[in-house]
């Protein structure tokens, strides 16, 4: 056990980490003796019984809350230890933070409404009425995040538990932290696309790939591009996290182009042409190309390339904002048996939308090997192609986005 000097010396360390990141013990305890802005009992928001009102462990635990940020979340019912009383998030509260937990219980942090739109619509049914509501929540719903697992904890889809600082040999405990932490938390959950491409962790990354240019010149946590508002959501019930209207647009640090430069000059805002910018300064990326199956321990393969192809309204309606003529794509994990133990055998609207989807990859580079030249990206195995394609599905899914 970690003598109350260990912790000390960790929480002191939070408080002088120069600002960058923001970390109080503001519902308490405060190691340090530091005043606690809003403290609060550990029944407050975990319940169970009151402080030196029971004789053991088993008592202790009554009633107990295990993610009092989890609406309806009740604990571990089954063991007899806690009630089977619902309860709002503890975060909700009209003293606490009514507007943002609102706002989040519609975010897609929350409800994952891409995600079951995406499977409503390729299989064609409604996950309520035809009864696979519980099929998609034990495969696909164990990667929503609560208020607690950003701001407290990790999340509970990459094993829970407390956050560690690095070279700490303690964990923070319950230290409420405003912004969550990068790799504990934020890539903890967005691991297999973020943080491959963003910091160049991982297997089968190319050798040639090298860490984002923000992160490896200048040190870019997500909050330095993803706002609170954008991540909070704002109460509008989204279908797509393209939809989302605080996201960060290249443009917002970048509003000015390069001079002389003929690239930008050719490929930016000229109608029939206009690029998104990771066409010219996206890396490599990870493509899934069989099925996402968690339950099963089914294999899906994966392969590193880049392709682009053309930003079809029909097939990405979400990206139309910018007059984007060509876009970067991504192959997603979804094939005609992703579904079969559920007992969805039929998927009638399989090649609806493309399997390659719009994509915005976060391993940027100034120099790429697309852009070194004109030659280099023109009538090149970038291109989407219908010979990339082997199979029947594949050629009908993407057939409005291919560059034949």
């Amino acid at each position: 056990m970690p003598t109350l000097e260990a912790w000390q010396k960790v929480f002191i360390d939070l408080s002088n980490n120069n600002g960058k990141e923001f970390v109080a013990s503001v519902h308490g305890p405060d190691y340090t003796g530091a005043a606690i802005p809003h403290e609060l009992s550990c029944q407050a928001c975990h319940a169970g019984p009151a402080d030196n009102d029971f004789t053991g462990m088993a008592e202790a635990h009554q009633g107990m809350i295990v993610d009092p940020s989890r609406p309806g979340d009740v604990g571990c019912n089954a063991t007899g230890c806690h009630d089977a009383q619902p309860f709002e998030s503890a975060c909700s509260s009209s003293d606490c933070h009514p507007t943002h937990a609102e706002n989040w219980s519609s975010s897609l942090h929350a409800n994952l409404q891409g995600e079951v739109n995406a499977v409503e619509g390729r299989c064609a049914i409604d996950l309520d009425q035809s009864g696979y509501r519980e099929d998609f929540n034990n495969q696909c719903a164990e990667c929503h995040a609560t208020c607690g697992q950003c701001h407290v904890s990790r999340p509970n889809s990459a094993g829970g538990g407390f956050v560690y600082l690095e070279g700490a040999t303690v964990s923070r405990s319950h230290l409420f932290q405003s912004k969550p932490h990068m790799t504990e938390q934020c890539t903890a959950c967005h691991g297999t696309r973020i943080a491959t491409d963003y910091l160049k962790q991982g297997d089968g990354i190319p050798d040639a790939n090298v860490e984002d240019i923000h992160w490896r010149l200048r040190s870019f946590t997500c909050l330095d591009c993803h706002s609170g508002t954008e991540l909070h959501g704002n109460g509008e019930v989204l279908d797509h996290r393209y939809e989302v209207a605080e996201m960060p647009r290249c443009e917002k640090c970048h509003s000015s182009l390069e001079p002389d430069n003929n690239f930008h000059e050719f490929h930016v805002g000229v109608e029939g042409r206009n690029l998104q910018c990771q066409i010219c300064h996206a890396q490599p990326y990870r493509n899934c190309t069989g099925c996402h199956d968690t339950v099963d321990g089914t294999v899906y393969e994966e392969e590193f390339n880049l392709k682009i192809g053309r930003n079809d309204p029909a097939a990405f309606p979400y990206r139309q904002d910018k007059g984007y003529d060509y876009v970067l794509v991504r192959h997603v994990p979804v094939a005609r048996n992703t579904y079969e133990h559920w007992g969805l055998i039929d998927v009638p609207n399989y090649t609806s939308k493309p399997t390659w989807l719009y994509t915005s990859p976060h391993n940027i580079n100034k120099t790429t090997a697309q852009a070194a030249s004109c030659g280099s990206c023109h009538d090149s195995d970038f291109y989407l192609k219908t010979v990339d394609l082997t199979t029947p599905d594949e050629r009908t899914a993407n057939a409005g986005i291919v560059m034949d």
